[in-house]
């Protein structure tokens, strides 16, 4: 009933609906519960049928709020497939999101706002390095502490950028300066997954064998050249200032950066271990 309903609200004829009803519940991947009513429904169940009704409208506009944060790999995936289809027609998506790796593949102009205001409007991957930009410089009191992270960068072959292939190489610089005396100081650069679960540290103590000692006023950039060898995603960038044996956290941005990783084979997994398969009989 609701799928009727919402159908029609959204211009289709009910033999429009009837027609497409099977294909609008299999891809919602309900099946098991189209006969329990909405209001047994969670929201995330509410949203996934809503969007499959609209995905099967065939609009001219279709606006998308957030459809990306609920359902399964593989409802998002379908979402995905579908937006591009919606495209490929000839209509135009709105996609409001905050999903930055769905943003970047999908759409080719995007539009950042902040409390309403339009921030910047451009080719995708120009708005996203300026969100992220703002992202980074966004710290309050941080020339308070004895010393801080001044900066993050992160570099590819062909300049400052957010968004990577998977297996290309990358050049962090972090830049700290002191504010008064501080001794045996380490820079840790360390990675986060989707789930904000560690998947990679490094410390300037371990690679270089020593820490440093600061005096006010002293500055020093970190460089650390890595090889981003991890499947497809979005990846959190962290910093750290640390000393070791107090186990003392002298500042930390997490995250500083967002990393956008495209892997173009079909490998899944947080890490690309760039398999080869055969076959012999």
């Amino acid at each position: 009933e609701n799928v009727y309903m919402n159908g029609v609200i959204l211009g289709m004829s009910r033999a429009e609906v009837r027609r497409k009803f099977d294909e609008i519940v299999e891809f919602s991947g309900l099946q098991e519960f189209i006969d329990t009513p909405v209001k047994r429904y969670s929201s995330g169940m509410y949203a996934r049928l809503g969007f499959s009704v609209a995905a099967h409208l065939e609009p001219d506009l279709l606006v998308v709020d957030e459809v990306l944060s609920v359902g399964d790999f593989v409802f998002q995936s379908k979402s995905i497939e579908k937006m591009r289809a919606v495209r490929r027609s000839g209509a135009t998506v709105i996609f409001v999101s905050h999903n930055l790796r769905a943003m970047a593949d999908l759409c080719d102009r995007a539009l950042l706002l902040n409390k309403g205001q339009l921030v910047a409007d451009g080719p995708s991957s120009k708005v996203i390095h300026t969100y992220m930009e703002q992202a980074s410089t966004s710290r309050a009191n941080a020339a308070d502490k004895d010393i801080h992270i001044e900066s993050v960068r992160v570099f590819a072959a062909d300049g400052e950028r957010f968004d990577f292939h998977s297996g290309e190489k990358t050049r962090v610089e972090i830049t700290v300066r002191a504010t008064r005396a501080v001794a045996r100081a380490s820079c840790i650069l360390y990675l986060l997954d989707d789930n904000y679960y560690e998947i990679f540290e490094v410390s300037s103590e371990r690679m270089l064998g020593s820490a440093r000692d600061f005096q006010p006023g002293d500055h020093a950039t970190y460089v650390f050249d890595l090889e981003l060898n991890v499947g497809s995603g979005n990846f959190q960038l962290c910093a750290m200032l640390y000393r070791h044996d107090t186990q003392t956290i002298f500042d930390k941005i997490e995250p500083a950066a967002t990393l956008m990783i495209t892997n173009p084979t079909h490998v899944r997994g947080i890490v690309d271990l760039r398999p080869r398969v055969s076959v012999s009989e």
